[in-house]
């Protein structure tokens, strides 16, 4: 098992433990709260590690508070460890779909694919500006073609259509 694969399981247990929630098993209503509420409470702590540092452009302080700012870092992965675990339960609340140990394995290897994608782009000169005008997903990286060959329809997750690719 991994370090992360741990950490997520701790995670897991500690929701399960202190709060009597499984949020592999959450669902509907239920599920969409705890989602919400951890997002805010990771944005929360992020705004918490700010303030351990100077970044104020109108201020000459620079300084960092490593170890506040660290714990604020520490703080926030509880909240995005549970994030992880809420986006990866069933949907129909039959019981777990991944496990931790699953989780921490998926999560991984999207990590390390979008990397690529990431290092591809700035090597290219990404702009960010070929988005989806509905839903803001980068184009290239989301789009599907549907069609036959010779004349694609180009598609987004959300459903917006970019109209006709032909192959060149």
């Amino acid at each position: 098992m991994t370090d992360f694969a741990e950490m997520l399981k701790a995670q897991h247990a500690l929701q399960v433990e202190s709060f009597g929630k499984d949020p592999l098993l959450l669902v509907g209503d239920e599920r969409a709260e705890f989602i919400r509420w951890n997002v805010l409470a990771l944005e929360d702590e992020l705004h918490e590690m700010l303030g351990e540092l100077g970044w104020k452009p109108w201020a000459t302080d620079r300084s960092v508070n490593v170890q506040p700012a660290r714990k604020e870092l520490v703080d926030a992965i509880h909240f995005f460890m549970n994030l992880l675990l809420a986006i990866h339960g069933d949907e129909e609340g039959n019981g777990l779909t991944d496990t931790p140990e699953d989780i921490a394995k998926i999560f991984y290897t999207e990590y390390f694919e979008k990397k690529k994608v990431n290092a591809q782009r700035q090597a290219e000169g990404y702009t960010g500006l070929d988005k989806c005008p509905t839903c803001k997903r980068d184009r290239k990286t989301t789009s599907t073609l549907t069609g036959t060959p010779g004349e694609n329809i180009e598609y987004c997750p959300c459903g917006y259509s970019y109209g006709v690719v032909t192959d060149a």
